[in-house]
């Protein structure tokens, strides 16, 4: 009966039947879809019927269409929310919609309770995800990963998002080694993920287990190890109490960045700890000096060179010059980079002070979550609304 031709007559005969039975669900969705989608019907069903989703969500959409994006939508979401009237996946796919249209507070509105309220509906996660992107809410958007893989078959894609996230973070936590662990066997053609993992063993103090993880990265890719690689794994050597090798990946990085301060200064540095090496390192200061000036890391370095060269009253000299460099700074800045191999430093993550350091880092922090973390969440909103289409 519902051909394109009888559409009219179709829904004639729905809205003669709606006056036998004002208040049927079906006759009202049935008139909805015959075409009679229009604002003023829509309400009128919702007037008779205002428990029933789908008409709820008919009317958002129709509204949307005839009206606009509006405040609107943040009043019908609140009282739905008030009312407890829907389900949580009723709310997800109206937050859903209304993201796509622009509302984005009405589209919060409904993640949060929907997350907050969803016990594993994995769109429900995804749409917090994607509404906590929007809103730069990282903490949100971290416990939504972290429900979302708890609830996940394939976990995989949220375990990618997190470890983004938490890229420029300093969680060393057990769980987050767990993480990059997993990451890192599971997506070995991305050595970003061991490069990280590499790292937070570092900060954690395991040497040994840092240097096991860059080693295998550089033997993956020896005729292609990046400067950061380089950096990492020298700097893993030396805490595994390995400083030969620890020298060795330095002198490799001078020879391909010559012109690089902070690898001067970590080689010097380096250096300065072995009897062997320590004339080659007093050799290299000069033009580590001439090329950093009075910058706190330099002057530590030099600080250590002259210590342990036996020249107390230089050391001194230098480390007075050192502390006069950072007397601005935050005192917890100081703290933290109390020496020239702190990983920040190390790395070249700050050479000058404390909100030039902040200020690159939240540029690097920016470019991460528009470059990678944002591509991946796009990316696990088509997966969860195509798997829904299967089903």
């Amino acid at each position: 009966m519902v051909t394109v031709a009888k559409r009219g007559e179709a829904a004639s005969v729905a809205e003669k039947a709606l006056q036998l039975c004002p208040n049927s669900v079906i006759l009202w969705r049935a008139l909805i879809g015959l075409g009679k989608d229009r604002l003023d019907v829509v309400e009128s069903a919702r007037r008779a019927c205002p428990s029933d989703p789908e008409i709820w969500l008919a009317f958002l959409v129709i509204k949307t269409r005839e009206k606009g994006a509006g405040a609107w939508a943040v009043d019908e979401v609140a009282a739905a929310i008030k009312a407890n009237m829907f389900s949580v996946g009723t709310l997800t796919r109206a937050g859903d919609f209304m993201r796509r249209k622009g509302m984005q507070a009405a589209a919060t509105r409904c993640a949060r309770y929907a997350t907050r309220n969803c016990r594993g509906l994995l769109p429900a996660y995804v749409l917090g995800l994607r509404c906590g992107l929007t809103e730069n809410d990282r903490q949100w958007v971290l416990l939504c990963a972290r429900d979302a893989a708890s609830n996940a078959v394939e976990p995989l894609p949220f375990y990618r998002l997190i470890g983004e996230i938490e890229a420029f973070g300093k969680n060393t936590s057990k769980d987050m080694v767990g993480l990059l662990e997993k990451l890192r066997t599971a997506c070995p053609e991305e050595p970003k993920w061991a490069l990280r993992l590499g790292d937070v063993y570092l900060r954690r103090g395991e040497g040994q287990n840092a240097m096991r993880v860059l080693e295998s990265v550089m033997a993956g890719r020896p005729e292609n190890t990046d400067l950061r690689t380089l950096l990492l794994a020298a700097e893993a050597a030396r805490r595994a109490g390995k400083l030969e090798r620890s020298i060795e990946l330095l002198e490799r990085a001078y020879a391909a960045y010559p012109a690089n301060r902070v690898v001067l200064n970590n080689l010097v540095y380096s250096l300065s700890f072995d009897k062997k090496t320590i004339l080659r390192a007093k050799q290299l200061l000069p033009g580590l000096l001439s090329r950093w000036g009075e910058s706190f890391a330099a002057l530590d370095t030099a600080a250590m060179v002259h210590l342990n060269a036996g020249e107390p009253a230089k050391a001194k000299e230098y480390l007075k010059r050192a502390l006069k460099s950072v007397r601005d700074i935050d005192p917890a800045w100081l703290e933290r980079n109390s020496a020239a191999v702190d990983m920040d430093a190390y790395l070249g993550e700050y050479n000058r002070g404390l909100a030039d350091g902040l200020d690159q880092r939240e540029r690097m922090w920016q470019k991460t979550w528009r470059d990678e973390v944002l591509p991946l969440a796009s990316d696990l909103s088509r997966k969860v609304k195509d798997a829904a289409s299967d089903k």
